[in-house]
């Protein structure tokens, strides 16, 4: 995604500038790199990957994606 499509994904009605755009921008480009990589694009396979367990959700979340550590 382009910072230009993520500014248009999330503009305000009010015109007010997105706080923290610059840092929000880095974390969805790089937790996305990871999803591209390690989980054919979609979240979905974080999910399945877990095989119903929070434990291991939190553990997968927590060492895969950088944001979350």
């Amino acid at each position: 995604m382009t910072k230009e499509q993520f500014v248009t994904a999330l503009r305000s009605d009010s015109g007010y500038e997105i706080p923290m755009f610059d840092e929000r921008y880095d974390v969805i480009t790089t937790e996305g790199k990871v999803l591209l990589q390690k989980y054919d694009r979609k979240f979905a396979n974080v999910l399945k990957k877990c095989d119903k367990s929070a434990k291991t959700l939190l553990k997968i979340v927590t060492e895969d994606f950088q944001s979350y550590k």
